[in-house]
């Protein structure tokens, strides 16, 4: 039988850290994220990112596939930032276009493939994805960029840009709205 028990950590992430064990004997299948009720988030399947270290858990939401990176309080985008770049000054999916530069997902180790990134938008639930089956678009004039600076915090800037070729970007709203921070790590047990 399978359950969930939190795991007590030295570090926040450190994962190699660990300073206890589960309560009861058994084995450890998989480490997972969950969140200050309990609640899992779903498994660790990577350690990724840029500046530090940080655990990748995968999400599927319709024909999206991608990962999160998780900090201790917030969620953001996959192990490698990616810009997300708008038609509009407000970096508002509601009132325009989103989209990633192609060139700067391709480049990225974490991101294997275009299919897999995301982003966590300023509200820390809204999540962008590609656009299943869209066509990339070519000659796409920015006016601002949501971006990830090295604390895991996002903020919106003008930014006037021309993109030769962006890959269009879907929000999720609320997608992380059922999810509360902080966050930890715990274990798939088998007793």
């Amino acid at each position: 039988m399978n359950a969930v028990r939190m795991v007590a950590i030295a570090s926040a992430f450190c994962l190699s850290a660990m300073a206890g064990a589960p309560a009861s004997a058994g084995t450890v299948e998989a480490l997972v994220m969950v969140d200050s009720k309990g609640k899992t988030l779903g498994p660790i399947v990577e350690l990724a990112g840029p500046f530090f270290k940080l655990p990748l858990v995968p999400f599927k939401a319709g024909d999206s596939v991608f990962v999160l990176s998780i900090f201790k309080n917030k969620v953001t985008g996959s192990g490698n930032p990616v810009n997300l770049y708008f038609d509009n000054k407000v970096c508002d999916h509601k009132s325009g276009q989103a989209v990633a530069a192609l060139d700067e997902i391709i480049t990225k180790e974490a991101v294997r493939d275009e299919a897999f990134w995301s982003f966590v938008s300023t509200d820390g639930t809204t999540v962008y994805v590609p656009t299943p089956g869209a066509e990339h678009i070519k000659a796409f004039k920015v006016k601002s960029r949501l971006y990830v600076e090295r604390n895991g915090e996002v903020e919106c800037q003008e930014y006037p840009k021309f993109i030769p070729i962006a890959v269009p970007a879907t929000a999720l709203d609320n997608f992380l709205g059922d999810f509360t921070p902080p966050f930890s790590v715990g274990a798939t047990v088998k007793d």
